[in-house]
């Protein structure tokens, strides 16, 4: 009997231990599995995406494909990971992309820093107590490199519509451990070394290496910049400022006031597009019949709608702005513009409401380009990688929101403005001086000669895809 017993127990263990391991999928992957998932990418990607070679040549994406194929020996899936990125970030959408699962063996932390470049430079503008001493300074050297080549070099495994967001979606790897080991950006004796320079140009060396806990898995909106963890100190902690407007209510998916007590310029933020306010619970209809009953009552000369913090969400919960103002905009009897301001991390729905108010309403745009393309590729087949569990998501339609006559891979800004580092840590924003500015004639000099066709005015012909550049 106690034969029997030890018999079925060690048959139990031999069968239990395979497939326990396969059930843990482990860190390396053997050649023949990592090749399995690359088949299974470029099989998903033919099969639901509705163009895959609008920007790359099919050429040159199968080169990429023979390459991962060719790898020789065990991958792992840190490598797996970023190998698969560079693949599809040559489809050139934003909603084509892979996703660190809970469930994925690797990626099990990070470094809580969060980096940000400005137009002086990449500066950390957020961490931990730990790492208090860096926030606020601008990293000069990443292990001996340029951060700027650094971040070229890492844009190409960003997934993003075009090439500015690509840069600033490369932003987020700078905070996984990973990066470092796979792109070699740590020093000959195996340290990660940020060079950092403070305002009076005192240069220090930071080491990074306390991790905490949370990987990339754990950050969904707050993955990329300007959201930052709320365990984070921020440079406006640190430095004792206070942050710029835009900043101040980044949690709450929408609200407005007037800037002044006159009541001349109504400011209204749309952020993330869900259901319901996080504050307050309040429906986006009630929101923008409250907004938009403020304009009205009020001797208002310019409206400011700011979407940089938009990364997007539901876009039927924008779709009111453009059909309110269109109307409104020329029966109020004191408006004299409309301010958008956006840039790069204005993405997906938030390029949306941009397009939508282009269309419509005309107004003066402001900042940098915007992160998605005004007429774009979305709804994604999910699938998960059987070996390293990494989820790939493919878009599968083709949202046309302007005309298909609109080929820009992103809304530009009428009136190019960066923030600067010493603008940001102090509280000033430029972006929002300017819009009090905004006037009709404004207006005409932008719009009138191209108003049925806004796309082709002259402040957009960097945003087609032969002529787009990156924002340095």
């Amino acid at each position: 009997m106690i034969t029997r017993v030890i018999s079925t127990f060690l048959l139990f263990v031999c069968l239990w231990i395979p497939q326990a391991l396969a059930a843990g999928a482990g860190s390396i992957l053997t050649h023949e599995e990592a090749t399995d998932e690359v088949n299974i990418v470029v099989e998903n990607i033919l099969r639901h995406h509705p163009n895959p070679f609008h920007v790359t040549p099919k050429e040159e994406f199968y080169s990429e494909v023979d390459k991962l194929l060719e790898r020789e020996g065990e991958i792992s899936v840190e490598q797996q990971y970023f190998d698969l990125a560079r693949l599809s970030s040559l489809v050139f959408d934003t909603h084509t992309q892979f996703h660190v699962q809970k469930e994925t063996p690797a990626f099990k932390s990070t470094f809580p820093l969060r980096f940000k470049l400005f137009s002086d430079g990449l500066y950390v503008i957020g961490g931990n107590e730990v790492y208090r001493d860096a926030i606020g300074k601008k990293v000069v050297a990443i292990s001996g490199q340029d951060p700027a080549e650094v971040l070229d070099r890492l844009s190409s495994y960003s997934a993003a519509d075009n090439l500015p967001r690509r840069r600033v979606y490369a932003e987020s790897y700078l905070y996984w451990p990973e990066t470092y080991d796979v792109f070699g950006l740590k020093t000959p004796d195996g340290r990660i070394e940020l060079v950092l320079e403070d305002a009076e140009a005192k240069r220090s060396i930071r080491v990074l290496s306390e991790t905490w806990e949370k990987g990339p898995a754990d950050f969904s909106w707050d993955s990329l910049n300007p959201f930052l963890p709320k365990e984070f100190l921020s440079v406006h902690d640190v430095l004792g400022t206070e942050a710029p407007l835009y900043l101040r209510m980044i949690d709450n998916n929408y609200w407005f006031r007037f800037l002044a007590s006159e009541k001349k310029y109504l400011y209204v933020q749309m952020n993330k597009q869900f259901e319901k306010n996080v504050e307050d619970g309040e429906l986006p209809i009630e929101f923008h019949l409250r907004w938009s009953r403020a304009l009205w009552d009020s001797e208002a000369e310019v409206l400011i709608i700011d979407l940089r913090n938009n990364p997007g969400g539901t876009i039927n919960w924008g779709n009111p702005f453009a059909g309110i103002l269109s109307d409104m905009y020329f029966e109020h009897p004191t408006l004299r513009g409309i301010a958008l301001l956006f840039g790069t991390d204005t993405v997906s729905a938030g390029t949306v409401i941009a397009a939508q108010l282009e269309d419509s309403v005309k107004p003066i745009m402001i900042g940098a380009p915007s992160g998605s393309s005004p007429n774009m590729y979305l709804t994604a087949e999910k699938v998960v990688l059987p070996h390293s569990l990494i989820q790939f998501e493919v878009s599968t339609e083709v949202l046309t929101v302007t005309s298909k006559t609109d080929t820009r891979a992103y809304i530009a800004p009428d009136i190019p403005m960066a923030m600067s580092f010493e603008d940001y840590a102090s509280g000033r924003d430029p972006l929002i001086e300017f819009a009090k500015t905004v006037n009709k004639n404004m207006r005409k000099e932008q719009y009138n000669e191209y108003y049925d066709e806004p796309w082709r005015r002259p402040s957009q012909k960097t945003a087609t895809w032969w002529q787009q550049t990156a924002v340095k």
